[in-house]
């Protein structure tokens, strides 16, 4: 079936406050879903693989297990990125300002594919910014979403998924992990990058900024291919939020 991305965005938003997202976090995580589904990054997809896990535990504190100047270590506790996103790429950001480069693992943390808005949002200030993931079926797998410091907002990131030689259980460790790096200086996450790909066996997907520009265009103006029944169990999702409203209306008709 085919939806637009405001009738998406509109059903998203009364989902996730009816999961218990704070306000303003419940329209980034609909607005960061929306935006990976427009540009090409399966957003729909990632929603649907952690939506049981969403509804079961929506809100497990992120905690912090190390933190100085240049670097953190956070535990997401096996939730979403919806959840964790803005702290993360925020304190990312934050490090790097002050220490000109920085870096934040988060541990257990699903869905990382859909932080590729966060990612484009630190670009839009003048930082740049990667981050990484292996792949949770196989860690030979590597995901990776980049961009370059840009002074126009609106430039997009990169996306890679290639397969790299496994040398060591240090995969099997880090399957759940998101490695994030933000720095002021594009060419030392060059660097960074071709040490994470190495060694590259096989270049398996890449989607460059100019696809992810057409890829949203043409859903912008042809709208959302999704599945019927991931529309029908959101809508289920987002009755939540309609009946308590309506029952607090109720409550309060007539009141004086």
């Amino acid at each position: 079936m085919k939806v637009s991305k405001s009738e998406l965005t509109a059903l998203l938003k009364q989902v996730f406050e009816g999961l218990g997202f704070a306000c303003g976090e419940h329209e980034n995580a609909a607005n960061m879903i929306v935006w990976a589904q427009m540009s090409g990054l399966d957003g729909l997809s990632e929603l649907a693989r952690g939506l049981p896990y969403l509804v079961a535990q929506p809100h497990i504190p992120l905690q912090c297990v190390a933190d100085d100047e240049a670097h953190a270590v956070l535990d997401a506790g096996g939730s979403s990125g919806l959840n964790c996103a803005d702290v993360a790429i925020n304190l990312a950001y934050v490090k790097a300002l002050a220490s000109g480069s920085s870096s934040v693992t988060v541990l257990n943390c699903h869905n990382r594919k859909l932080l590729g808005k966060a990612i484009m949002d630190c670009g839009d200030r003048a930082m740049a910014c990667m981050m990484y993931w292996s792949d949770a079926s196989d860690p030979t797998l590597k995901h990776t979403l980049s961009i370059a410091p840009h002074s126009t907002t609106g430039v997009l990131p990169r996306y890679t998924l290639n397969r790299v030689k496994q040398q060591s259980n240090v995969g099997q460790l880090h399957q759940q992990s998101l490695f994030i790096h933000c720095s002021s200086q594009w060419q030392q996450l060059e660097e960074l990058l071709s040490s994470v790909l190495y060694p590259r066996q096989e270049e398996l997907n890449v989607i460059e900024p100019e696809t992810m520009r057409d890829n949203y265009r043409c859903a912008l103006s042809h709208g959302l291919t999704m599945e019927k029944d991931l529309w029908q169990r959101l809508q289920e999702l987002a009755e939540i939020v309609l009946v308590e409203s309506s029952e607090q209306s109720r409550m309060g008709a007539g009141a004086k």
